[in-house]
């Protein structure tokens, strides 16, 4: 990777770089396409050749900045999120209590995939009713204001969106949320 000009979207993604011996050479401060893109036009980086490593599932944003400024763009998928098989004690145990569960006070999604996931996860379990129930009494956190977007996309509201990228900033949102009472 010498002479090439690394760019990583947030800290996390630059942390797990320099864990590896691999030091970015761009950290937007806004962790999220568009924070990366801003990045890119103020240091004429655009218009280069780039090959961006990401999820199977994300937005265009990059691309259509990138060719836009006559740059070239190559995506290539990293990492796929594949919903994983929940056993039903842990499901029932996200239903109210005059439903079998323990209910469910907070809920933090740090995609909109995973949103998406539990969603069709909970209704797989005990339906559409029920789902809604759950995510009607609990807080819905987002990681970031790309995750809240999706939520709304899904018909959800975001009672708190984290301010970063970090375990920090969702424990705040968290706690933001549930002192709303």
């Amino acid at each position: 990777m010498h002479g090439k000009c690394l760019a990583a979207i947030g800290t996390g993604t630059a942390n797990a770089c320099w864990e590896r011996g691999i030091r970015p050479d761009i950290v937007p401060s806004a962790a999220r396409s568009e924070g990366l893109v801003e990045t890119l036009a103020s240091r004429g980086l655009l218009a280069r050749r780039w090959l961006h490593v990401r999820a199977d599932e994300g937005r265009d944003l990059i691309a259509e900045a990138v060719r836009a400024a006559g740059g070239s763009y190559r995506l290539v998928i990293g990492y796929r999120v594949i919903r994983p098989k929940v056993p039903g004690l842990l499901t029932r145990s996200l239903l109210p209590p005059e439903h079998g569960g323990e209910g469910t006070d907070a809920i933090c999604f740090a995609s909109g995939k995973t949103a998406r996931h539990f969603v069709e996860t909970l209704m797989e379990a005990h339906g559409e009713a029920l789902t809604r129930e759950v995510l009607r009494r609990a807080r819905l956190i987002a990681l970031g204001p790309v995750t809240a977007g999706a939520l709304e996309s899904m018909d959800l509201r975001a009672d708190a969106v984290a301010g970063g990228l970090t375990d920090e900033a969702m424990l705040a949102a968290v706690v933001e949320a549930m002192s709303r009472g």
